[in-house]
């Protein structure tokens, strides 16, 4: 019985940290703000981007992986 609380609440914490994951990278809905994720390497050595404007065009470069930096705002 313990195992099962156990495997229960390891369940339950793994899929709320995964929503909390996801929701906090989510793009806004095209026209009401811009996103742009950079990512780095181990060293601190930016390798890729990826930015979605306000029209919803998306620009990426360099290698979508590693640490991630996400930066939101507005449309003009």
């Amino acid at each position: 019985m313990k195992r099962l609380a156990r495997n229960t609440l390891l369940i339950a914490a793994s899929l709320s940290a995964l929503a909390l994951g996801v929701s906090a990278a989510r793009p806004p809905p095209t026209g009401s703000g811009w996103i742009e994720y950079k990512y780095y390497d181990d060293a601190g050595h930016q390798v890729g981007g990826r930015w979605i404007d306000c029209s919803g065009f998306v620009s990426t470069f360099g290698v979508l992986q590693g640490r991630v930096e996400i930066a939101q705002g507005p449309c003009p």
